[in-house]
């Protein structure tokens, strides 16, 4: 093993090379259409990334006969894993199984990173992969407009849907069925729409801007809406100052209001076209796929209205309503429902046993009968349904005002602050190196339920949503520095060409509020980007330029 710097291509098969760039053009066009192609095939589909990847690295490895190039963040990177395995397997008694299972999910576009930065692919390659890019986000804005329009009830996971509160209902997931994620690729897709302007003159043009920039104001992420506008904002300074000229800034405000008005003009038309279609065939919709992918979702009931007269109904998600669609609850307070061997009163306040309402002062019931007291179904309105007809009002402004000390408060007992604290809480009892990889809101803790939830009652399937929150915990303080180590090393390799920096930049940002290496397209636009040869690109340059 021997260290290099910097990169530079290696004497190899243009086969290989060849192979390798088509395996990146082939993962910009799959990895968005992932989820969705495994819902409709099999699972499996989502491992055809991770077997290309492999299959290029065995090739390239017996080209090269196993003489690999590797560079200080390679070996601090093999350290940070040292000590993963020796957490997980050794310390920790977790088995080798969990720890090759989290490798893959932080290190499998590593690989390729280490492969093809040695393939000598530079400013062509960059141009054909945003190329690329750009195409793939023409089909997924129309898909998302379908999602919006719809409700999520045609060309959607629904089942997937019926679980979102009425804030995420609102946003646009399209096919990455992960509003974050959709807003991570559309933050790299106009950066880099930007950078081959700038290194090529290769414009894009500027309805596809309007396009991108409608998408991310849809998808109300907050983290990508912040990294962008402060990205762009320290780019427009370099230019500014660069040229020493004035920048036309009347095109420039031109170009930035007819975006601001086409993201808020469809916004609004969308919303308003899906709520008259949720009124007239959305409820519908909703219910009967509801009713197809969970066993029973309607059942027959019978109630005897207020006045005496016996009627059936049907049951669906706790309520129950008067006609087989499951669109119109029962409204009629005072109406007493039958549902198996229990008999219930219906209340403003919902459905109360007969014996316990029986029980209540006479006052008492009859406040519980006044009709007035709330909206007609308000209480009762199915909860999928409801959260559905609330997010009509929802828009991007909202999210961000979800950052008052309210939610705050709430995201501090349930949210990403929760997960933060009760990351140290952890570390505070395993610091050195920690539970082990698979063992705190990772990928692989996914796959099983590790001890360490019993002790601090954390709920299956937790998911951590902090990058460094995850690895301070599963590695301890050994690990974390290293892997802090590890970042600075591979901030300072590619210290020289601007757009790597700030990609570094961005996707540190999003690592305190996601698990980033484990996003498979955030992980695949870091390492590729970085793997490419794009010269020397620094702040002086750009502004001597």
């Amino acid at each position: 093993m021997h260290l290099t710097r910097p990169q530079q291509p290696q004497q190899l098969p243009e086969a290989l090379r060849r192979a390798g760039f088509l395996l990146v053009l082939f993962l910009c066009l799959f990895i968005p259409f992932r989820t969705p192609l495994s819902d409709l095939t099999v699972s499996a589909v989502k491992a055809v990334p991770d077997v290309l990847i492999l299959c290029l690295a065995a090739w390239y490895a017996v080209t090269v006969r196993f003489r690999f190039r590797f560079t200080l963040h390679d070996v601090v990177f093999l350290a940070f894993l040292a000590v993963g395995l020796v957490s997980t397997a050794v310390v920790n008694g977790n088995g080798v199984g969990l720890f090759v299972y989290q490798t893959r999910s932080i290190g499998i576009y590593y690989i390729l990173y280490f492969i093809i930065r040695n393939f000598g692919f530079g400013q062509r390659e960059l141009i054909r992969m945003t190329r690329v890019l750009q195409l793939v986000s023409v089909p997924l804005f129309l898909l998302a407009m379908v999602e919006k329009v719809f409700s999520k009830t045609f060309l959607f996971n629904t089942d997937f849907a019926s679980g979102l509160d009425k804030v995420n209902f609102g946003r646009l997931y399209s096919m990455f069925y992960n509003p974050n994620t959709y807003g991570l690729f559309l933050v790299f897709v106009i950066l880099l729409s930007l950078v081959i302007w700038y290194l090529a003159d290769e414009k894009t043009p500027l309805w596809l801007y309007c396009t991108l920039a409608i998408s991310l104001y849809m998808t109300m992420s907050r983290s990508s809406m912040m990294i962008l506008a402060a990205v762009l904002l320290f780019l427009l300074v370099l230019v500014w100052r660069g040229k020493k000229v004035e920048i036309r800034w009347k095109k420039l405000i031109l170009w930035c209001a007819c975006m601001g008005v086409c993201a808020l003009a469809v916004t609004y038309a969308t919303g308003y076209a899906a709520q008259i279609y949720f009124e007239k065939y959305g409820k519908y919709a909703v219910v009967e796929n509801l009713s197809n992918t969970h066993a029973n979702a309607i059942s027959r009931v019978t109630y005897i209205t207020s006045s005496g007269e016996e009627c059936v109904g049907y049951g669906f998600g706790g309520v129950t309503y008067t006609d087989i669609e499951c669109t119109t609850p029962l409204n009629d307070y005072g109406a007493v429902v039958s549902v198996g061997d229990n008999r219930y009163i219906l209340t403003n306040q919902g459905g109360r046993l007969v014996e316990e309402f029986l029980a209540l002062p006479p006052a008492e019931q009859s406040a519980l009968l006044d009709g007035s007291v709330v909206r007609d179904g308000e209480v009762r309105q199915n909860s999928v349904i409801q959260n559905i007809q609330n997010s009509f009002d929802v828009t991007a402004s909202d999210r961000f005002g979800e950052l008052d000390d309210d939610k705050l408060y709430t995201a501090a007992n349930n949210g990403r602050l929760f997960a933060l604290q009760l990351a140290l809480r952890v570390w505070g009892d395993h610091p050195v190196v920690g539970t082990g990889f698979g063992t705190f809101g990772s990928s692989a803790s996914l796959t099983w339920v590790p001890d360490i939830y019993y002790d601090y009652d954390m709920l299956e399937g937790f998911y951590a949503d902090n990058q460094f929150a995850c690895v301070l915990v599963e590695t301890g303080t050994v690990g974390f520095l290293l892997f802090l180590a590890f970042l600075l090393c591979t901030l300072w390799y590619h210290r020289g060409n601007l757009l790597k920096v700030i990609t570094c930049v961005i996707i540190a940002w999003f690592g305190v509020f996601y698990n980033i290496l484990e996003i498979q397209m955030g992980a695949m636009l870091l390492w590729t980007i970085l793997s490419l040869d794009l010269g020397r690109i620094t702040p002086r340059d750009l502004l001597n330029k």
